[in-house]
């Protein structure tokens, strides 16, 4: 019995250890998520979709149009839901069986609509940005668009080949 209790001393001291560092790990999780809710996000934090635009205007010109982009921020959360809704929607029609074409369609088209809707609104803040922004700052957008244009043409197939979509 007494050469057990090194042992167990020491197991007893890796525990404590572990818990130690477990409660300092939850402690500035906790903190980093009541920091964050209490003060916001970070500094520059604006909406991620439109992020690669925002990056080219000044400090001023940002918190100037964030009320805006955070106003419109939340019409643009509840179109992201209808979408995930239609998609949810539109993989419970394919895997029935036997498939029912109109429930297909009706969700193919509930898709279409919302995917629409979330272009609108993508779009609108789109403009709201773009007018605010200077010339060489358009240009600037209009490259960052053409790039991702170029290489969306172009994708590697599951064997490894290029393939041209079309």
């Amino acid at each position: 019995m007494d050469q057990d209790l090194p042992a167990k001393k020491k197991k007893n001291r890796v525990v404590i250890i572990l818990l130690i560092c477990s409660l300092a790990l939850n402690l500035l999780f906790i903190g980093g998520l009541i920091g964050r809710s209490v003060f916001g996000g970070p500094p520059g934090h604006l909406p991620n979709h439109m992020g690669w635009m925002l990056r080219n205007l000044s400090d001023e010109k940002r918190k100037e149009l964030r009320p805006q982009l955070k106003e419109r921020s939340g019409s643009l959360r509840t179109v992201r839901q209808e979408m995930r809704d239609a998609r949810q929607r539109l993989s419970s029609a394919i895997m029935e069986e036997p498939l029912d074409e109109k429930a297909l369609n009706l969700a193919l088209k509930d898709l279409r609509s919302a995917s629409n809707k979330f272009q609108v609104v993508t779009h609108e803040n789109m403009s709201t940005i773009l007018k605010e922004m200077k010339l060489e700052d358009r240009e600037k957008a209009l490259k960052f668009l053409s790039r991702r244009e170029k290489h969306r043409g172009n994708f590697d197939d599951r064997r490894g080949r290029k393939e041209a979509r079309k």
